[in-house]
């Protein structure tokens, strides 16, 4: 172990950037990102999988299941492809030895499936993320992926400038770190088998710790900022006991529809997580509503709403739906992802929701490729609250009604070598899927020209196996998406429920398709 050791630092050239988020919402409650110096990329990809090899073999696997949990580190390279840079990817998976036991729901509790991660390396650089499964990893290290090509952070981030002027010694120091105890909390409440009282409060300083190494020692000289101890005082002081809401007909004021009006200007102002927001555009692409601020959803304020029950991207004309938190089946599908502008740290953050949200949202009669809505969205326990009118463009074209598969599957019985134009691609393809082979299914999609139309395809996909977990993995070749989804054991019934485009070809497992045309 010691000489494996001592070949990842070998393998390193330089400084290490890494940073922990709290995320209370997911299991484990917290998400990791980081970017290392890498002097010899094979050799640091090398020592990844022996270290995973060396978890499963040398014993560590065994000493955590006399803790009663079953660990399995496993590890793939190259297993997805992101513009051009290979992307390698790992699952520390956790699961309780005794599933009945009082412990095994403590470990589901505090880890859930387990571990997700990510890395890639770019310009000698290894960025990677991890956190809870399902693929916010995936996303975050593409976002750094972004980030490396294009040179890496154009300034310092506010709160390390605004630590390292509290130590004099931090830009020179060997080791310099920040913590939060105000958000370190949320991570305990989140890990704790009972409610805990709960914070309502915005913290804006950090104890501040920088250590020297010499002569065999490390000194770590520490600062705590007179306003995070302030902070901290009324933050226990403002604490909220966390009650269990009872249910009962007046447990949720539900505000009432706001009316829709006829306007070129676009109106939709209220709080994303606290935070106000006035989003001044729109865009409708299929069955996706963007509502966002500036000139871009990805990287501004915004909500993304993904309606699955606007069939086969028909054009919504004097259409409603509407949703209460605690609507059952036959309410209207729809995902509502939302960005904000963190007030700490400055980045852009991004949930989302499935339930537990009252929506309401109309649609007028589209004119000139535009078309008019009013929409309310609420999530009361986020702090978010959105309404006003808007003037959406539509960006997607309404494709064939019908809904019977056998009038939209071209027939895959072409011959060899219609089905290599098809599904050759799969070929070279290597994900890492948990799942086994008679639950998965392979697409290709084909026409997927942007990243708006990118998530919406992930979103749809993971949604369409109708299971509470389910899994995707995908990469994009040019305008082509090749994805695996699980669990799906009848691929003629999942492909019944594709409204994203036309199925061109289907087989046991593998189907093909055809993205609508986008209107530009």
């Amino acid at each position: 172990m010691k000489a494996l050791v001592e070949r990842g630092f070998d393998s390193l050239a330089g400084p290490i950037a890494e940073s922990i988020t709290i995320s209370p919402q997911t299991k484990p409650p917290f998400a990791v990102t980081y970017v290392l110096r890498v002097k010899d990329p094979a050799e640091y990809r090398k020592f990844i999988e022996d270290s995973a090899k060396l978890w499963n073999t040398a014993g560590l696997a065994d000493f955590y299941k006399a803790l009663g949990m079953q660990t399995d580190f496993n590890v793939k390279l190259e297993a997805e492809y992101y513009k051009g840079v290979s992307i390698d990817a790992g699952m520390f998976a956790i699961k309780p030895t005794d599933p009945n036991s009082p412990q095994a729901q403590m470990i589901t509790a505090m880890y859930g499936d387990g571990f997700d991660y990510r890395w890639a390396i770019v310009d000698g650089l290894c960025v990677g993320a991890s956190g809870a499964s399902g693929g916010e990893a995936n996303l975050a290290v593409r976002k750094l992926i972004d980030q490396a090509k294009a040179g890496g952070p154009k300034r310092m981030p506010a709160e390390i400038k605004a630590a390292s002027e509290l130590l004099p010694a931090a830009p020179k120091a060997d080791l310099m770190f920040t913590f939060n105890i105000l958000r370190s909390f949320k991570m305990v409440a989140a890990f704790a088998p009972v409610p805990l009282p709960q914070m309502e409060f915005q913290s804006k300083s950090n104890m501040v710790f920088a250590g020297k190494a010499a002569d065999g020692k490390l000194r770590i000289d520490m600062a705590l900022p007179k306003e995070h101890l302030a902070e901290i005082m009324t933050a226990v002081q403002t604490m909220k006991p966390q009650t269990i809401p009872q249910p009962g007909p007046n447990a949720q004021t539900i505000s009432p529809a706001p009316e829709l009006i006829e306007t070129a200007q676009q109106i939709v102002k209220g709080r994303i997580r606290g935070t106000e927001v006035t989003l001044d555009n729109a865009e409708l692409s299929n069955n996706n509503l963007a509502i966002y601020a500036g000139d871009s959803w990805g990287s501004n304020p915004s909500i993304i709403l993904f309606i699955f029950d606007i069939k086969d991207g028909a054009i919504p004309d004097n259409k409603s739906f509407s949703r209460e938190p605690k609507s059952g089946p036959g309410a209207p599908t729809v995902h509502v992802h939302y960005r904000w502008k963190d007030p700490e740290s400055g980045d852009i953050k991004t949930e989302v929701h499935t339930r537990g949200y009252h929506l309401e949202l109309r649609f007028g009669r589209h004119k000139d490729k535009t078309i008019p809505g009013v929409i309310l969205l609420e999530i009361p326990d986020k702090d978010t609250h959105l309404e006003g009118n808007f003037n959406a463009k539509i960006k997607g074209a309404a494709a064939e009604s019908s809904n019977d598969i056998s009038s939209r599957i071209t027939s895959a019985k072409a011959g060899p070598a219609d089905d290599s134009e098809r599904f050759g691609a799969f070929d070279d393809i290597r994900f890492q899927n948990k799942y086994g082979p008679t639950e998965t299914v392979k697409l290709k999609i084909t026409g997927v020209t942007d990243d708006m139309a990118e998530e919406s395809l992930a979103v749809q996909l993971k949604a369409m196996t109708g299971a509470r977990k389910n899994w995707l993995s995908y990469q994009m070749q040019d305008e082509t998406m090749l994805a695996e989804v699980a669990p799906v054991t009848d691929v003629k019934a999942f492909a019944r429920k594709i409204r994203f485009g036309t199925v061109t070809g289907i087989t046991e497992k593998q189907i093909a398709v055809r993205m609508r045309k986008t209107v530009r």
